[in-house]
C-alpha cells in the first residue's frame, strides 16, 4: 500500500497535516482524533493513487517503475478491485465523522479526474486538483474540530479558499517532472503545450501570490521580505532547473511554499 502513495506523501499528506496542526497547537493533544485525521487523509490519498495508477501503467513504467503495477506487485485486475473497495470504505469513514459531503465530493472528484479523463487537459486537471486540495484540507480540519467540539472559524475557511485558489492557478508545478510520461498518455498539460511560458508563469504567479497575500495579511519588514522571497525562490527553480529530477525537487519546495503562503499570513 505504501508504494501506491509514496510519491504523494510529501506533497499531499505531509503539507495537509502540517497545515492543520499549524493552525491549532491543541490538535496534538487530541491523540485519537489526530491519528484518525492522518489516517483519513492517507486512505483518501490511497484511493486517488490506486485509481490514477490503474489507468497509467505505461506512464509509470517509464517514470516510476517501482510502483506496484509496473513492478508486478499487484495485477491490474487486483488494483482495479482495490480501487472500488476503497470508494465505499472512504465514503463510510467520512460518514462516521459527520463529513459525508466532503467524502462524497472528494471521491466524486477522484472519479471525474481519473475515470472520466479530466486529468488529460490542463484546465480541468487544475480544477480537479484545487477541489481535491480543498476537500483534503476541509475534511481533515473538520475531523479535528469535531474532537474539540468547536465550529470552524472564518480564518480557517479563508485559508482553505486561498489554498485552493493558489493550487488552481499554479498546480501545473506537478507536471514539469512528468512531461515524458504525459506525452505517452497524450495529456495536454501546460508544460507540454507551453514549455517556456509555463515555467516563466510559475515564477510570476508565485511572486504575485506572495506579494498579494503578504499585503492582505499586512506583513511588514523582515517577515514580508522573507515571505516574498520564498515565492521568488521556488518560482525561480522552475525557470532555472529543468531536468525531471530537479523538477521533482522544485515540486516538493512548491508544496512547502503553498503551506507557508496559507499558514503564515493567517497567524
Amino acid at each position: 500500500m505504501h508504494l501506491f502513495t509514496k510519491s504523494d506523501v510529501k506533497t499531499i499528506l505531509v503539507p495537509v497535516v502540517n497545515l492543520i496542526f499549524s493552525r491549532d497547537a491543541r490538535s496534538f493533544d487530541q491523540n485519537f482524533q489526530s491519528i484518525y485525521m492522518v489516517f483519513w487523509v492517507w486512505i483518501h490519498l490511497l484511493q486517488f493513487c490506486v485509481s490514477n495508477q490503474v489507468s497509467s501503467i505505461d506512464e509509470d513504467a517509464m517514470n516510476k517503475p517501482w510502483r506496484p503495477l509496473p513492478a508486478s506487485r499487484i495485477t491490474p485486475e487486483g488494483a482495479h478491485r482495490l480501487r472500488w473497495i476503497l470508494l465505499p470504505l472512504c465514503v463510510g469513514l467520512s460518514i462516521s465523522q459527520g463529513i459525508s459531503r466532503v467524502g462524497v465530493i472528494l471521491s466524486l472528484g477522484i472519479w471525474i479526474n481519473n475515470d472520466l479523463g479530466f486529468d488529460r487537459h490542463w484546465f480541468t486537471r487544475n480544477l480537479c486538483s484545487a477541489l481535491g486540495y480543498w476537500a483534503f484540507n476541509h475534511g481533515a480540519t473538520s475531523i479535528l474540530c469535531a474532537g474539540h467540539h468547536c465550529q470552524i472559524g472564518r480564518h480557517v475557511l479563508v485559508a482553505e479558499m486561498f489554498s485552493s485558489l493558489i493550487v488552481l492557478t499554479t498546480i501545473q508545478a506537478q507536471d514539469f517532472q512528468d512531461i515524458e510520461g504525459d506525452r505517452v498518455m497524450e495529456r495536454h498539460t501546460l508544460p507540454i503545450l507551453l514549455p517556456t511560458i509555463s515555467r516563466n508563469a510559475m515564477l510570476l504567479l508565485l511572486i504575485a501570490w506572495s506579494i498579494g497575500l503578504g499585503q492582505m495579511a499586512q506583513l511588514q519588514g523582515l517577515r514580508y521580505a522573507l515571505f516574498t522571497f520564498s515565492g521568488i525562490a521556488v518560482g525561480y527553480r522552475f525557470v532555472a532547473y529543468r531536468t525531471a529530477k530537479q523538477d521533482h525537487k522544485s515540486y516538493v519546495y512548491y508544496n512547502v511554499s503553498v503551506l507557508v503562503s496559507v499558514c503564515w499570513p493567517c497567524e
